[in-house]
């Protein structure tokens, strides 16, 4: 699921930024605890004074990084995140966004595919932007030429130049090698993802490719950027919510490239709704519940990089749902990512805005009101290092 591809010519150098007492205290995220008074009153000893009462402060929902730069899930809740093009080159839908809905997102996703310049080249400008106001990127990485606009390629899987044995032996190094060179600050980077479909080049069962090619195309791309030096880099293997077939070949499993290769994973899933060439209203849970299963096995957190409900169906109701059980699955689900944007194209429109009425709306800025849905940090993220609560 991607919207056209608009991009400006960016450019920049790497950086490493030190960390300071004041801000390594503010990322911990973490809150004292106050001291516990009146020990013989707990039969922890013989003091006789009595103290002053008992507070406990909880961890505070805020987002944290680790001593190499890699994003961690928050301490309490989870991160909520937004697809809101035109960000992050342009950063005034986001404000108004933020105005609308009492907070601004800790995750920004957009899309990126592995083009020629400047459509393809690492953002710089709008990464460090997003940075400076405390929200983390989120890149979904695509191996591809999309076109003028991807929702009307007849075959997208159809690109020999970008199968997947080709990225193994070598032919993009240059261009993955200039990204792991520009990063700069803490990204998450999801490379190849819904590749459990038949819709992209990369997916495994098309294009030539096998899901083996797939688990050595991560591991080589993983590999450059090792070799650079880079660790401000959160690895996001992402799946699609179904098989595409659904096959024993195809399922999940066959595309993790191994717990050393990824920080987070990922799950894409969307009630349809009144889609004309299939229509379907498939409630969270009937979408969630099964690779929810598997990924809660592999022991990393999860982000919900995509999610979002098309008209046609009771849309308020399914987001205020979707949000609730995505909160109640708080011990695997870390982040989620609403998909804030209508397609058009040879499938019809899909009108997955939030703004596609009122009811909708208010009912999103009630699902995310809550503390345990983490915003933006109130600071900047950019040239700082953290240290783990």
């Amino acid at each position: 699921m991607r919207e056209p591809s608009t991009s400006i010519a960016r450019s920049g150098t790497r950086r490493r930024g030190s960390v300071s007492g004041r801000i390594a205290l503010l990322l911990a995220g973490v809150a004292c605890s106050a001291v516990v008074a009146g020990f013989a009153q707990a039969g922890l000893g013989c003091a006789t004074q009595r103290g002053p009462a008992v507070v406990i402060q909880e961890p505070q929902p805020i987002i944290r990084l680790s001593p190499d730069h890699k994003v961690l899930p928050p301490a309490v809740g989870l991160y909520h995140g937004v697809f809101q093009p035109p960000a992050p080159e342009k950063l005034t839908k986001l404000d108004a966004y933020a105005a609308k809905y009492g907070k601004s997102p800790a995750i920004v996703m957009w899309y990126q595919p592995w083009i020629d310049q400047p459509y393809g080249q690492f953002k710089t400008d709008a990464v460090k932007a997003l940075l400076a106001r405390g929200i983390v990127p989120l890149i979904t990485w695509e191996p591809w030429n999309p076109g003028g606009d991807p929702h009307y390629l007849t075959n997208p899987a159809k690109q020999p130049a970008y199968k997947l044995s080709k990225i193994v032996r070598g032919d993009y190094d240059a261009y993955i090698r200039s990204w792991a060179k520009a990063v700069d600050g803490p990204i998450m980077l999801r490379p190849m993802h819904e590749m459990n479909g038949y819709w992209y080049p990369w997916s495994g069962l098309v294009n030539g490719n096998k899901p083996a090619d797939f688990r050595a195309a991560w591991r080589h791309v993983h590999a450059i950027f090792a070799e650079e030096g880079v660790t401000n880099v959160t690895w996001v293997w992402s799946i699609n919510w179904c098989s595409s077939p659904n096959s024993t070949k195809n399922h999940y499993s066959a595309y993790y490239p191994g717990d050393g290769y990824v920080d987070w994973t990922s799950i894409s899933g969307f009630n349809w709704g009144s889609y004309p060439k299939d229509p379907k209203n498939h409630s969270f849970s009937y979408i969630y519940t099964k690779p929810f299963a598997y990924l809660s096995k592999l022991g990393k957190p999860v982000v919900i990089s995509e999610i979002a409900c098309n008209t046609g169906v009771n849309k308020p109701a399914w987001i205020r749902d979707a949000y609730k059980r995505a909160l109640s699955r708080n011990d695997l689900v870390k982040g989620i990512v609403y998909y804030d944007y209508r397609e058009v194209g040879a499938g019809g429109t899909q009108n997955w805005h939030l703004s596609s009425t009122t009811a909708s709306e208010k009912a999103y800025k009630s699902a995310i009101a809550s503390a345990l849905f983490v915003g933006a940090a109130p600071y900047s993220l950019l040239g700082t290092e953290s240290v783990t609560p």
